[in-house]
């Protein structure tokens, strides 16, 4: 019988250990490592995808606080100038400046033709955005000292002297109430040569179109929206500037241009007119249940 001895049991036993081992490490622990490598890989892949989707996270945050800024700029620069110009409520605030001041004595009040202006793109096309500017002017006289004013009792010993301190005062109330909007283009005084002043003031109203703005128009503001009555409320018997009866004859010129009649005004008409305007106005007239009949 072949008989083994020691030593050689014992390398047997080694080499049988080693053959195990080997085959172990290549059939559980060679797979083990390769599918820690790939996990291991996978996990610095994921690691990195999320330092990057928080830097898209962060980057979208930063995005949206300048998207916001951004939209609260646009916003502020759409209210810069009014959102629509309406002749008839700025002509008559400007008109409200002068009364407000003292020196409500109009002759006249005008306004321009309204001036777009718009801008050209980079591809040489215009923007659908436009600025809009009307000019208006108003011209008021001031008083002499000597005769009463429309604002001085007609018996006054101490007619009212008005002039450049009322202008000055209607200037600066206009010049302050709406800077971004209202802007004072010129000013004009002119000497009557009859012991008065004219003062004339040229005002620049500006305004956006902007089709596609951002923020809704503010159509609540003062030089937008109509200050005085509703028309439908006006006196239709009202009358707009000083009537003939209450006009001095030698102040009503015979050459003018009267539409409104067919008939040839001369300066004895005129006198013969203010003449019976004043007997009619002394005259008491009384209606029948007051009169005594004759006997």
């Amino acid at each position: 019988m072949f008989k083994i001895s020691t030593r050689e049991t014992v390398l047997l036993i080694l080499l049988i250990g080693a053959v195990l081992f080997l085959l172990f490490f290549f059939i559980i622990i060679g797979p083990a490592q390769e599918n820690y490598s790939n996990k291991k890989l996978q996990l610095a892949t994921l690691q990195s995808q999320k330092a990057a989707m928080v830097n898209t996270i962060a980057a979208g945050k930063s995005l949206a606080s300048l998207k916001l800024e951004y939209e609260e700029q646009a916003i502020e620069f759409e209210n810069t100038f009014l959102p629509t110009i309406k002749s008839e409520v700025i002509a008559q605030i400007l008109q409200q400046k002068f009364v407000d001041a003292g020196i409500p004595f109009f002759v006249t009040t005008e306004s321009e033709a309204p001036q777009y202006y718009q801008t050209i793109l980079p591809d040489g096309s215009y923007s659908q955005n436009q600025v809009l500017s009307v000019r208006y002017k108003l011209r008021v006289s001031g008083s002499d000292g000597v005769f009463p004013t429309l604002l001085d009792p007609i018996d006054t010993a101490e007619p009212s002297l008005i002039g450049f301190e009322e202008f000055k005062t209607a200037l600066k109330d206009i010049e302050d109430d709406l800077p971004s909007s209202i802007k004072i283009h010129s000013i004009t005084l002119e000497d009557s040569l009859a012991g008065f002043m004219y003062y004339e003031v040229e005002v620049d109203a500006f305004a956006y179109s902007l089709p596609d703005r951002i923020s809704a128009p503010k159509m609540d503001q003062t030089y937008v929206n109509w200050q005085g009555k509703d028309l439908t409320t006006l006196d239709i018997s009202g009358a707009v500037g000083i009537p003939f009866m209450l006009l001095p004859p030698s102040s009503i010129p015979d050459q003018v241009d009267r539409p409104y009649t067919s008939i040839r005004v001369t300066r004895e008409l005129i006198l013969e007119k203010s003449l019976f305007s004043q007997l009619t106005d002394q005259i008491d007239i009384t209606g029948p249940a007051d009169t005594e009949p004759v006997t």
